[in-house]
């Protein structure tokens, strides 16, 4: 049982990480966006 806990909160951490990288990917993508539309 013990395992199958921790496996889970690792899962759910990894969730986590990819939701954050995605996150960090959406932000530099707008901020490359910006930074065309200020060069305009």
């Amino acid at each position: 049982m013990e395992m199958l806990l921790n496996d889970n909160k690792q899962d759910q951490q990894d969730q986590q990480d990819q939701q954050d990288q995605q996150d960090q990917q959406d932000q530099q993508d707008q901020q490359d966006q910006q930074d065309q539309q200020d060069q305009q």
